[in-house]
């Protein structure tokens, strides 16, 4: 769906956190532990799908591709909304765009692995293993240029693979806030898809609220 400046769609995003936040509970989601934008999957049993939330390296005001990446200094919380000064003494604010990239290391697996991707303040495109696998409205530089989305959405991962190097660009011109709305969720495609029923069904019924 569109994004909208509307008092109810503001309301519903806020109560559709909440029970986003309680479907990562029913599925036994774990929060990772992202650190200087890698996670460290070695030796761990993924028995339900885990939160990518840490310290993202971070781009702001680029947005970098993966053949563009450079070394950096410069780490940003994921998920959280842009404000206030980052490492390299810059001030964010809601409306700009920004580069984030980590990687999850993994032992080599058969098993077919899968991300769900919620609400970014409010485009982004996302790159895994240097290929676009999502996209949600579309993402620049300029206002003229770019458009806004609100989308959930489930990524079948590459198979065979023992790392994901993810590139996630985002670009906020739209809303009063900017950044990472929601955790990315990652595990093996079955439980992922599951998450992502759930989370259906609880939009089906918050949007059936609102009509009554």
């Amino acid at each position: 769906m569109k994004l909208s400046g509307h008092i109810s769609k503001r309301v519903k995003l806020t109560l559709r956190t909440e029970l986003l936040l309680l479907g990562l509970f029913l599925v036994g989601a774990t929060s990772g532990q992202v650190v200087g934008g890698k996670l460290d999957l070695r030796g761990y049993n993924l028995d339900d799908p885990i939160a990518l939330n840490g310290y993202w390296e971070f781009y702001w005001n680029e947005l970098v591709s993966p053949n563009q990446l450079r070394p950096t200094r410069s780490y940003y919380y994921f998920p959280s909304p842009w404000e206030g000064e980052i490492p390299t003494g810059e001030t964010i604010e809601a409306i700009g765009y920004a580069t984030y990239h980590m990687k999850v290391i993994m032992d080599q697996s058969d098993e077919e692995y899968a991300l769900f991707l919620d609400d970014n303040y409010s485009s982004y495109r996302l790159y895994v293993n240097g290929e676009i696998l999502a996209t949600n409205g579309i993402v620049s530089n300029t206002k003229s240029s770019y458009s806004p989305e609100w989308r959930p959405q489930v990524i079948s991962l590459p198979e065979n693979q023992n790392e994901y190097d993810l590139v996630l660009q985002i670009a906020n011109f739209h809303h009063s806030k900017g950044g990472a709305g929601e955790p990315i969720l990652f595990g093996e495609k079955n439980d992922i898809a599951r998450f992502y029923e759930r989370i259906e069904k609880f939009d089906i019924f918050l949007t059936l609220s609102f009509l009554i």
